[in-house]
């Protein structure tokens, strides 16, 4: 018996979801009542605000709002951000975005992707003070459609994903599911 409870920990312990034991991750419930954004692309009627990257639609999306008629050209002063609030304390180690929606500007050699490049994830207690959550940052590629971060677990009741750079016109995020921890991480 012994034996057996070695070789399932040492399972557990290699990562591999058994029940009982392992990562496990619950999606959160999210509200497009509590997204926010640095600013967001609209014309007319038409808006592509915060609560579009949780409304379970990947086909909708927040876009930062740009400089430009159309709001294609990024500003490279401007400060992109999207953000939630989780309504309480919540131990998050998972986040994903899913950027699916690839805009291409220019042709041949010189077609950018638009949207986001650099980016890393904060967390905050009040949604004033924010704090960078450590492995929760990264290099999104031109042809990447969607992002996958998992970091040690931060109890937090505020999510912010910071755009640090821009392929080309401005960020855009089409849906975003956060996941707190269960079990042991």
């Amino acid at each position: 018996m012994k034996k057996m409870w070695v070789a399932v920990m040492m399972v557990c312990l290699a990562g591999f979801a058994l029940s009982g034991c392992g990562p496990q991750f619950e999606a959160l419930t999210l509200s497009g009542d509590n997204a926010d954004a640095s600013n967001s692309w609209s014309m007319g009627e038409d808006s592509a605000g915060p609560e579009r990257a949780v409304d379970g639609n990947e086909e909708t999306d927040w876009a930062g709002a740009g400089v430009g008629a159309y709001s294609v050209d990024t500003d490279p002063a401007a400060e992109y951000w999207w953000s939630i609030d989780l309504g309480e304390e919540q131990p998050v180690s998972r986040i994903e975005m899913v950027i699916n929606r690839i805009i291409i500007a220019g042709s041949g050699d010189t077609a950018t992707r638009a949207g986001g490049k650099e980016y890393h994830v904060e967390s905050s207690a009040n949604g004033t003070a924010w704090t960078a959550i450590t492995g929760a940052a990264g290099t999104l590629k031109q042809t990447q459609t969607a992002v996958l971060a998992q970091f040690t677990k931060v109890k937090t009741q505020y999510i912010r994903i910071v755009f640090d750079s821009c392929y080309a016109h401005v960020p855009v995020i089409n849906e975003i599911k956060i996941y707190k921890s269960k079990g042991i991480i």
